[in-house]
C-alpha cells in the first residue's frame, strides 16, 4: 500500500529549500577542517590560527546590525542566493590558487573575510525567509526538518572532509565546498513561491533609528538581555579553543586530518539526540534550568581538550568524549535560547532582533579567536585552551543573576516598543 505524503512532503518549495540548505550544510562541514587545514599546510602560527579563525566572524561586528535592516528591506531569496554564488566562487579560490601555486595566507585570510560577510547576510534572511514560504502552522515542523539536516551534515560532513584532505590536500578538498555552494544556489532559485514585496521605501525609518529599535529592545528586556550575555561569554570562551585547537591536535598531539575528522563528527549524534530530548527536559525543568544546566555542561567537557596529552590511546577517548557532551549542550541551549529570543519580540522587530543577537556572539567569536591565537603564541597552546576552558565556566552566572533562572515557559511578545515580562513561575 501507498504511503501518503502530508504536510510539508507536499510543499514542493519547502522542499527545495530543504534540499538546498541541506547540500549547503554537507558543504560547510566537509570543509571546516580544510581552511585551518590549508593554513597548517602553509605553515601558519598559534596567532595566524586565530587570526584565520577570526576572519570569518568579524563581519557581524561590521555589517551584522545593517544585514538586519537590509533583509527587512529586500526581498530574501536572492540574498539567499547571492550568498551562495559568492561562497563557491571564494571556495573555489583556494585550490586554484593551490594548483598554479601561488597560494598564500593572505588569500585564506580575505577568503575567510568575504565569506562570512555573505554568511551574515545568509543566516539573517534565511530566518526570514522560512515564513515567507511556509504556512505558519507548519513552522515548528519546518525548522525541525532543517535541524536535522544541520545534525546528520555534522555527522558525515566532517569524515567527508577529513577523507578529502588525506586524498587530495587541504586545499584541493575545498573544492568540494563550492560545489555544494553551487547546488544549493541552483536548487534556490527553483523555488517558485512568489515573495511578499519589501514595504515602500516612504514608509521606512532611517538606517540608524532601525537598528536602534532593534538594538534597544534586546539590551531593554529582561530575558534577552541575559541570554545574549550568557552565549557571549559562552562564544568568547569557545572561541579561543575554536582558535588554536586544530593546531594542538595535529602539531602536538598527532592527530592526522582523518582522524580529527572522525572525533569531529562524533558529537553529531548527540547534537540529534540534544535537540530531541529538549522538549522532555524544559517540559520537567523548565526554560531557565535547562539553558543553564547546558551552559554548565557545555564549560565541563571543553576542559577534556587541554587534559587530552599523551598518546593517540589516551588522547582519543577524551576528544570523544568533549565532542560528544558538547554537541549535546550545543543543541540543548541553541533550542531553548533561540525559542526565547524567537518568542520575545513583536513580528516587526525580528529581523533586527536576530542581527543583534549575531553581533553579539559573532563579535565575541572573532574577538575570542584572536584571544585564543594571541596567548597560543605567548603561553603555548595547552595553557591557553585551558584558560579559554575555565572560562566558559563563568557564561551561566549571568542566566543564575536574572529572571531566566526561574523561566518555565516561553516569553509573552512584547507590544512594539516595550519589553515583555517573561513567563517565569
Amino acid at each position: 500500500m501507498r504511503a501518503r505524503l502530508t504536510g510539508l512532503w507536499r510543499h514542493p518549495d519547502f522542499l527545495k529549500l530543504w534540499a538546498g540548505d541541506t547540500i549547503s550544510l554537507f558543504g560547510l562541514h566537509a570543509t571546516v577542517l580544510a581552511l585551518p587545514l590549508t593554513a597548517v599546510a602553509l605553515g601558519a602560527t598559534a596567532f595566524q590560527m586565530g587570526l584565520l579563525a577570526a576572519a570569518q566572524t568579524a563581519p557581524a561586528l561590521l555589517l551584522g546590525l545593517f544585514a538586519g535592516v537590509w533583509v527587512d528591506r529586500l526581498r530574501r531569496r536572492p540574498i539567499l542566493i547571492a550568498a551562495n554564488l559568492a561562497r563557491a566562487a571564494l571556495l573555489g579560490s583556494v585550490p586554484l590558487a593551490a594548483l598554479l601555486g601561488v597560494l598564500h595566507l593572505a588569500q585564506l585570510y580575505a577568503v575567510a573575510f568575504l565569506a562570512g560577510v555573505g554568511a551574515i547576510f545568509f543566516v539573517v534572511a534565511y530566518q526570514a525567509y522560512l515564513p515567507a514560504i511556509v504556512p505558519r502552522e507548519h513552522l515548528v515542523d519546518g525548522n525541525s526538518k532543517l535541524r536535522m539536516s544541520e545534525a546528520t551534515a555534522q555527522i558525515a560532513g566532517p569524515s567527508i572532509g577529513g577523507a578529502l584532505v588525506q586524498l587530495l590536500s587541504a586545499p584541493l578538498a575545498l573544492a568540494a565546498g563550492a560545489f555544494a555552494s553551487l547546488g544549493s544556489a541552483i536548487t534556490l532559485a527553483l523555488i517558485r513561491a512568489p515573495e511578499p514585496a519589501p514595504g515602500p521605501a516612504g514608509g521606512r525609518a532611517g538606517v540608524r533609528r532601525e537598528i536602534g529599535e532593534g538594538v534597544r529592545f534586546v539590551l531593554g528586556h529582561p530575558l534577552v538581555r541575559p541570554v545574549l550575555a550568557g552565549t557571549t561569554t559562552s562564544a568568547l570562551f569557545y572561541h579561543m579553543i575554536v582558535g588554536v585547537y586544530i593546531l594542538y591536535l595535529t602539531r602536538d598531539l598527532g592527530v592526522s586530518a582523518g582522524l580529527l575528522g572522525a572525533i569531529v563528527a562524533t558529537g553529531g549524534p548527540l547534537a540529534i539526540l540534544g535537540a530531541a530530548v529538549t522538549g522532555r527536559l524544559v517540559r520537567r525543568w523548565g526554560m531557565g534550568a535547562t539553558l543553564i544546566g547546558a551552559l554548565v555542561l557545555s564549560g565541563a567537557a571543553n576542559l577534556l581538550v587541554p587534559l587530552a596529552a599523551g598518546p593517540l590511546a589516551a588522547v582519543v577517548p577524551l576528544l570523544v568524549a568533549w565532542r560528544v557532551l558538547d554537541s549535546l549542550a550545543a543543541a540543548v541551549y541553541n533550542v531553548v535560547s533561540f525559542t526565547i529570543v524567537q518568542a520575545a519580540p513583536p513580528p516587526g522587530l525580528q529581523g533586527r532582533v536576530q542581527a543583534t543577537m549575531r553581533v553579539g556572539t559573532w563579535g565575541a567569536m572573532a574577538v575570542g579567536s584572536l584571544l585564543g591565537g594571541a596567548l597560543g603564541q605567548v603561553i603555548g597552546l595547552r595553557p591557553a585552551l585551558a584558560i579559554a576552558a575555565a572560562g566558559m565556566l563563568l557564561a551561566p552566572l549571568w542566566l543564575v543573576r536574572s529572571p531566566v533562572r526561574g523561566l518555565r515557559g516561553g516569553p509573552e511578545p512584547a507590544e512594539r516598543g516595550a519589553p515583555a515580562a517573561g513567563a517565569a513561575q
